[in-house]
């Protein structure tokens, strides 16, 4: 009986005493990364799209912090005809919350691109154990992106085990179809920064894959 009490006691603490990790982006103004997304669709009509920035990080204010974007790379490839339409990116800046979205967003053009990396990148800006779930209830300017996580397990990297976030959500734009987003991210907490996210989007009939690697 004694044995038994123990391991129910055992039991019943192991998840207080489960590893957490802390889902954190560092945005001090030292911190500067770069965002490389590929999204490819192949079915009647083949396309891909390749946008890439630099992201440094502002000063902070109760609205959140400024993000300031410095594309380098935007093309387009639609039946083997590749575009590039850096020209048209700008420099466009946020202020970006806790999660890493921003607080005002324009669904159009080159934004449009920009935003589906940082939406990618979405952290729950909480500490979680793994197995942990967290819902995902961002809506801005007529945008929506809902959806759930989870804390799914580790991947090996080398010489590390990094922690996993499985998603799924859905992006509701202010015009047009909704978008199903299914992907994982990969995430280094000592670095507080998102390495990698990979997965699919479904709009209408035709899904995307999406490749986001942040370093």
């Amino acid at each position: 009986m004694r044995t038994f009490a123990a391991f129910a006691l055992f039991a019943a603490v192991a998840p207080a005493f489960a590893q957490k990790v802390d889902f954190v982006h560092d945005q001090s103004s030292k911190k500067k990364l770069v965002y490389d997304l590929d999204i490819q669709a192949k079915g009647e009509n083949e396309f891909s799209t390749k946008s890439v920035f630099d992201l440094s990080y502002g000063a902070k204010s109760d609205k959140g912090v400024q993000a300031n974007l410095n594309p380098t790379v935007w093309s387009m490839k639609i039946n083997g005809n590749e575009m590039s339409q850096i020209a048209e990116a700008g420099q466009p800046s946020f202020i970006l919350d806790s999660h890493g979205l921003p607080t005002a967003v324009n669904m159009s053009g080159p934004e449009m691109f920009f935003v589906i990396s940082l939406l990618l990148s979405y952290l729950p800006a909480a500490e979680l154990a793994e197995g942990d779930e967290y819902k995902i209830d961002w809506a801005i300017d007529g945008v929506a992106f809902k959806g759930t996580g989870k804390f799914s397990g580790y991947e090996e990297a080398g010489d590390k085990k990094l922690p996993r976030l499985s998603v799924r959500a859905v992006l509701t734009p202010g015009a047009g179809d909704s978008a199903s987003f299914d992907f994982t991210q990969i995430y280094d907490p000592a670095a507080k920064a998102l390495v990698r996210a990979t997965g699919s989007a479904k709009l209408s009939e035709e899904t995307f894959s999406l490749a986001l690697t942040v370093k």
